[in-house]
């Protein structure tokens, strides 16, 4: 017997049976919420799209520029500077066949998003309530995380935490910023340190002490979140401040910088 938990979980009945009649294409969620950490653009991620819609199995899909340019009504030449741009990325290769079209290789981008699988946490689990009229409804309710009021954390003690920074070399206010980004979020910096460092300086002198602390903070809610930026050390805390900013703002997370640069 189906529950309201369990119902309507097919995809015609998200969508209609004569849209099924088309056909879909499965997507998985990490490539749409790391299109950013995969430096797609916009074009770029609908021309894969169109390929994507030939991988009917684990084979290689074989589609014609011919075909991809009228999916996504653009010019050929456009489609072929896309394929070369994601090809020049790392995340397809193009394999010529005697006198046919191309296969393209998707298994670099799979490579790609499995690694970025490994840190970047799983969105949300839907989860079954009821709301006030006891009728059973969907809905995404917080996280453990979210909970956690991160407010707490004592910053003024972040020099007496276990941390992988080296507390003997560079600034000690960065060096208490960096300790403080691993409390918070857990993700340990231990590669591009000195480009670390750097973007932590810059963002120190931007926002002040306050203002980066917030920014950590608003790291730390984000991870996992649906929305979201995915930002995994200072360098990218850096480069996407506007967008976990105006997320926060949207999220109501306490991040109340009104200087966006």
């Amino acid at each position: 017997m189906e529950t309201k938990e369990t119902e309507k979980r097919s995809f015609t009945d998200k969508w209609s049976e004569i849209i099924a009649t088309h056909g879909h294409t499965a997507i998985p969620n990490i490539l749409l919420l790391t299109i950013t950490d995969l430096s797609l653009t916009n074009p770029e991620l609908l021309t894969l799209f169109a390929i994507l819609i030939f991988k009917w199995d684990d084979r290689n899909p074989y589609p014609s520029v011919g075909e991809i340019s009228k999916i996504i009504n653009r010019d050929p030449r456009t489609v072929r500077r896309h394929m070369v741009s994601m090809e020049n990325k790392g995340l397809i290769n193009r394999l010529p066949r005697f006198n046919d079209s191309n296969e393209y290789d998707i298994s670099p981008l799979i490579k790609r998003l499995n690694a970025l699988a490994e840190i970047v946490p799983p969105r949300q689990k839907r989860q079954y309530q009821k709301d006030k009229d006891d009728k059973g409804e969907m809905s995404i309710l917080p996280s453990k995380e979210d909970l956690l009021k991160l407010d707490s954390i004592n910053t003024n003690n972040v020099t007496n935490v276990t941390s992988s920074i080296n507390k003997t070399y560079g600034n000690p206010e960065i060096n208490d910023l960096l300790t403080y980004w691993e409390l918070v979020t857990n993700l340990p910096i231990k590669t591009n340190i000195k480009a670390n460092r750097k973007s932590a300086s810059i963002l120190l002198n931007m926002y002040g002490k306050d203002g980066l602390i917030q920014l950590i903070d608003g790291a730390g809610l984000a991870l996992g979140e649906k929305f979201a930026p995915i930002i995994g050390d200072f360098c990218q805390l850096k480069d996407k401040t506007n967008q976990l900013i105006v997320w926060g703002r949207k999220k109501g997370a306490n991040i109340n910088i009104e200087d966006i640069s």
